[in-house]
Formats: structure tokens, C-alpha cells, sequence
């Protein structure tokens, strides 16, 4: 009869010293290697981080181009938007051919719709605008083409509301939501959501975000004229086929909150006593305003003599 147990304790005596031995060796005999030139690894990192710099904007400029290109009519976006779906929806699937055509027969009379191509030129413009946005140095360079987006959302705000489900999506949700996105990987080329609208259609995160932040931060008058295009275009809005009681609710809460951000604004532009003047209007014809106390103290502390300094003396 074979002892297991006896043959396996003869053996780990022999085995176990001779591994422990083994793994020694290496850190008894590894020396360091010789030292770097620092001089030269500088230099070549500097021309890795500089190949690594041309090669992202490279890439940044060519999908720019590529959306642009895309958005140049109704038939290319569309096309564009097919494609994506695709790629994204349908590549990989064993039956990706036939559930694709089926996909594209189903749907015929929306990729031929004037509302989809519409939707789909904007979301591709304003994502070659947000990609260009993505590393600027000026922020005040993108308030222009921002204004000019918003006057093409404007063209079409009206017909919106009776657009098609994917249609509204393209505008409605934020970017990278869209099949588009995730095909070119739009996420990874966009700016700060601090600093920029991530949703083509949100016209007053446009104007926030994109324009009055940058008009703000350099004192530019233009900075009020933002501010008079939303509260102008959201009282349009208001007034088309809403109930009384929303056009109600906008005239006495919604459009003076808007107001009375116009006039701190009228402040970091050099109007401060036409800010305190618009307050105060806001203040005699809506004494029952939620914010109503938010604005008696903004008064008080535009109107208050700041107290003068006194000599250490």
C-alpha cells in the first residue's frame, strides 16, 4: 500500500528551499541600468507631446469637416443619420442586412420628411460648432456663430412642437444621446457642459451658456441684447396656443425672474443706477413675487453707500 501522505512529506523539504532559492537569485544579481540623458529625454518628450498635440487636432478638424459636410443639405444629413444607424443599431447582428433594410423600408417616409432633414441639418451643425468649441482660447469667438444658430432655431420654432418622435429627439436631447453620436464618438470632442449648451434646441442654455458667460465675463454691452432675444422669444412662445393661465403665470412670475437677471446684468456692463431703477419697477408692479425679498435686498445693497475706509490712524 503507497503512503501518500509519507511521499509528500519527503518531498516539500527538497522542493520548497530550492524554490525560495530561485526566486532570490534575481534580486541578489539585478543591477540598475545607466543614467538617462535628461537632457535628451526632454527633448523627446517634448516631440511626443507635440506629435500627440498635431495628431488630436488633426483628428478634431477632420470630424469637424465631416459633420459640416454633412449638414451642407437635407438629402447628406440623412443620409448621415442612416448610416449611423447602421453602424451603431445594426453592425455585428447576423441578420444585420436584412433587419437594416427592414429598418430603412419601415421608416422610408421619415428619412424623406422635410422635419427629420431639418432636425438632422441643425444637430449636425451645431455638433461641428461644439467640436470646434472644444479647446478655444476665446470663448468670444463662438458668441457670434452661437446667435447665428439661435436665429436658425428660431426659423423653425414653430414647427417644432409638430415634429416627428425622432425629429425632436435630435434637438430636444442632449448630444451625445443621439445614434450620430455614438457612431463618431462625439463625446469625446465636446467642451465643459459649464460652458457650453450640450443641447442643440435649449435656446436659452445657448444664450446662457454659450453667449452672455463669455459677453459677461468681458463687460460686453452686447451682453443686455441677449437677454432681450430670450425674454422676446420665450414671450412669443407664450403666447402661442398656451392657456390664459400660462400666459398669466409668464407675465407675472417667469418674465420678471428674467428681467430682474437682465438688470444685474445692466451692473458688470457699467449701468448700475439703470439696474437699480429696473429693480425697483419690478418691485412697485409685483409686491407678491416669490422672489420678492431676493429683490428688496438687491436694491438695498445697489442703493447703500458702501461704508468709507478709515485711516489706520
Amino acid at each position: 500500500m503507497i503512503d501518500a501522505g509519507a511521499g509528500a512529506a519527503e518531498d516539500w523539504p527538497v522542493k520548497f528551499p530550492r524554490i525560495l532559492l530561485l526566486l532570490a537569485v534575481p534580486a541578489l544579481h539585478a543591477e540598475d541600468l545607466p543614467p538617462l540623458d535628461p537632457a535628451a529625454v526632454l527633448k523627446e518628450l517634448e516631440a511626443i507631446e507635440q506629435k500627440q498635440e498635431q495628431t488630436r487636432e488633426s483628428a478634431k478638424s477632420t470630424l469637424s469637416k465631416t459633420l459640416q459636410a454633412a449638414a451642407q443639405s437635407g438629402q447628406a444629413a440623412t443620409s448621415f443619420y442612416t448610416d449611423a444607424v447602421k453602424e451603431v443599431d445594426f453592425a455585428g447582428r447576423r441578420d444585420s442586412v436584412v433587419a437594416f433594410n427592414e429598418w430603412r423600408k419601415n421608416n422610408s417616409d421619415l428619412l424623406r420628411s422635410k422635419d427629420l432633414q431639418t432636425a438632422a441639418i441643425l444637430y449636425l451643425r451645431y455638433a461641428a460648432l461644439s467640436v470646434q468649441r472644444r479647446d478655444a482660447e476665446d470663448p468670444l469667438d463662438f458668441v457670434e456663430p452661437s446667435l447665428n444658430f439661435v436665429g436658425e432655431l428660431l426659423t423653425v420654432d414653430e414647427q417644432r412642437g409638430g415634429w416627428p418622435g425622432p425629429a425632436k429627439d435630435l434637438l430636444d436631447k442632449p448630444l451625445t444621446d443621439s445614434v450620430v453620436a455614438r457612431w463618431v464618438r462625439l463625446g469625446e470632442w465636446l467642451p465643459d457642459d459649464k460652458s457650453w449648451e450640450r443641447t442643440p434646441g435649449n435656446i436659452a442654455g445657448i444664450l446662457e451658456k454659450n453667449v452672455r458667460s463669455a459677453l459677461r465675463e468681458s463687460r460686453d454691452p452686447r451682453l443686455i441684447s441677449a437677454w432681450d432675444l430670450q425674454i422676446t422669444t420665450e414671450a412669443k412662445r407664450i403666447t402661442q396656443g398656451r392657456s390664459e393661465h400660462q400666459v398669466q403665470r409668464f407675465n407675472t412670475i417667469a418674465r420678471p425672474r428674467l428681467l430682474f437677471d437682465r438688470a444685474q446684468d445692466l451692473k458688470v456692463v457699467g449701468q448700475p443706477n439703470r439696474a437699480a431703477v429696473e429693480i425697483l419697477t419690478l418691485i412697485r408692479a409685483h409686491p407678491d413675487h416669490p422672489d420678492f425679498d431676493n429683490w428688496t435686498e438687491a436694491l438695498r445693497q445697489s442703493v447703500t453707500p458702501a461704508p468709507a475706509e478709515t485711516s489706520p490712524q
